[in-house]
């Protein structure tokens, strides 16, 4: 198995996990997220759950604790535009309220409809069906392929 099917295939696991109780930031799964960066619970952890799935599935980061940021996982790693985008690519929604990018996941598919792309099929920490940010549970989501703000590669 590659790393990038390892990194796709550990954070396919993890779906369903839960903060308990919900909306906590914390719970025996989330609070391992959070280690991997150095931190205790309590804290918004989709960057946090991001930087778990790639640490165990091999992949050696140089500051954990710096990619519990979600913006800083576009400051560290190699930006890639929408065109060039494929599975294993972390992905970053602004959050026009906080000025800033605000939540990440990791892309695992590109959907096509006639050629064209339409969407992002993606697995993401601290989110919920719904897709918002101060979500409770690790989703599989259908992103439009427009809405993601920014793109890293770190595969």
């Amino acid at each position: 198995m590659t790393t990038i099917e390892s990194l796709l295939s550990i954070a396919a696991r993890e779906i369903d996990t839960q903060e308990m109780p919900k909306g906590s930031n914390a719970g025996p799964k989330v609070d391992v997220y959070l280690r991997a960066c150095g931190l205790n619970g309590g804290y918004p952890w989709c960057g946090a759950f991001v930087t778990w799935c790639f640490i165990q599935a091999g992949y050696i980061l140089d500051n954990p604790r710096r990619l519990a940021g979600a913006s800083n996982w576009f400051t560290a790693g190699r930006l890639v535009s929408r065109q060039q985008v494929r599975p294993g690519d972390v992905f970053g929604l602004y959050n026009l309220h906080l000025g800033r990018i605000a939540h990440v996941g990791i892309i695992t598919e590109i959907i096509f409809i006639k050629g064209k792309p339409v969407s992002f099929r993606t697995i993401e920490g601290n989110t919920n069906d719904a897709g918002d940010r101060e979500g409770y549970e690790v989703c599989a989501r259908l992103r439009p392929y427009s809405q993601p703000k920014v793109f890293a590669r770190w595969t």
